[in-house]
């Protein structure tokens, strides 16, 4: 029988997915980690484990606390 919980991983690809939509809708969008975390609604060890993705991917950059679209 298959689990209907979510694995981390997928958990992290959403908000992975949803993150990088805003910032490319949103090009001028500045977000600190819990700033992001209230914003998209995941928890703040997510956004700060994605962002931390992002800005390592090259896609975001973090300046001072605030991740912004490179």
């Amino acid at each position: 029988m298959m689990s209907k919980t979510k694995a981390p991983s997928s958990h992290h690809d959403e908000a992975s997915q949803r993150i990088r939509a805003d910032y490319m809708e949103m090009p001028d969008l500045r977000v600190t980690v819990a700033e992001g975390a209230r914003f998209w609604h995941v928890d703040l060890t997510v956004c700060g484990e994605v962002l931390g993705q992002l800005a390592r991917e090259g896609f975001v950059v973090c300046l001072g606390q605030k991740y912004r679209r490179k």
